[in-house]
C-alpha cells in the first residue's frame, strides 16, 4: 500500500520519515519545489534527533519519495495524511486530492484544525465518494480504513 503525506513542515516530515522507516512506501507532496529537493537530500530546516539520517536512509532505499506533482500523488496513494503545520488552505487541498484520486482515498487529517473540520469537508467530498467521519485514532490505519477522513480522537 502506498502512503501519502501532504505537507513538508515539521509534522509532515516526521510522519513521512517514521512511516518509511517502518518499511512502508511513502510519497511526500508539497507545492514548493525547492523545499522538496532539500527534503529529499535530507536538508531539513528544523532539528529532530536522527531525522536527517532516517530521511536519507529511506530515500536511498526507495521507500521515501518527494514530489510537487499533486495529480500523480493523488492517483498513486491510497491513504493520505494531510499534515500541514497550519490549516490554511487544507479544505481546498483535501477536495483537490479527492477529485484527482483514481479511487476514493482515505484522508487522515493530522493538521491541527478546529472542531468540525471533517464535517465541513463531508458534503463537498461526498460527491467524490470520500465520506468523512471522525475516527478514534489518526495513527490507527485499520480504524482509518473504516472511515474516509479521520480527525483524531473524539472525546
Amino acid at each position: 500500500m502506498q502512503i501519502g503525506v501532504y505537507g513538508s513542515g515539521y509534522l509532515g516530515t516526521v510522519i513521512s520519515a517514521c512511516l518509511a522507516d517502518f518499511g512502508t512506501p511513502v510519497s511526500c507532496c508539497h507545492p514548493d519545489r525547492s523545499r522538496m529537493v532539500e527534503m529529499a537530500q535530507g536538508n531539513i530546516p528544523f532539528f529532530e534527533k536522527n531525522l536527517k539520517e532516517i530521511i536519507r536512509r529511506n530515500v536511498r532505499a526507495g521507500r521515501l519519495a518527494y514530489s510537487t506533482d499533486i495529480e500523480s500523488f493523488a492517483r498513486k496513494t491510497q491513504v493520505i495524511f494531510l499534515a500541514e503545520d497550519k490549516a490554511d488552505g487544507l479544505h481546498d487541498v483535501a477536495l483537490r486530492i479527492a477529485r484527482l484520486a483514481a479511487k476514493p482515498p482515505i484522508l487522515t487529517i493530522v493538521t491541527p484544525v478546529p472542531v468540525g473540520t471533517a464535517k465541513t469537508l463531508e458534503k463537498p467530498s461526498a460527491t467524490r465518494a470520500c465520506k468523512p467521519r471522525s475516527c478514534p485514532s489518526p495513527c490507527s490505519l485499520p480504524m482509518a480504513a473504516r472511515s474516509r477522513i479521520s480527525t483524531g480522537p473524539t472525546d
